[in-house]
């Protein structure tokens, strides 16, 4: 803890410990609801997705019958890889209608 935090928190002009133990959010219990619910909010996991699905079912399209299984991982990373970074803006829209459907005018 810095000198200047120090100072602010022994001074009750600057800090009021007891308005500080109201205000300071409560700790959530994690349960699956939250981790759903975050997962959704997250527009990095409707990136994975993306890029997992453009994996999945775009590989057998641009792999070909001699390719070794090496080449065909690669090619698959690859798809992943371009997937992520392609849906980057629709996954902020959609994370961003989501909290607006479920949130409503508490999202901000």
């Amino acid at each position: 803890m810095d000198t200047v935090s120090r100072v602010y928190r022994n001074d009750p002009v600057f800090f009021n410990k007891e308005l500080h133990k109201e205000t300071v959010l409560a700790k959530r219990p994690i349960t699956p609801a939250y981790i759903i619910f975050y997962i959704l909010f997250l527009p990095d996991s409707w990136r994975i997705a993306a890029g997992l699905a453009a994996g999945v079912f775009l590989t057998p399209y641009v792999t070909r019958p001699e390719m070794g299984t090496g080449g065909q991982a690669m090619m698959f990373v690859m798809l992943v890889a371009m997937g992520y970074a392609a849906f980057g803006i629709p996954a902020r829209l959609i994370t961003g209608k989501l909290k607006k459907w479920f949130l409503g005018d508490r999202y901000g």
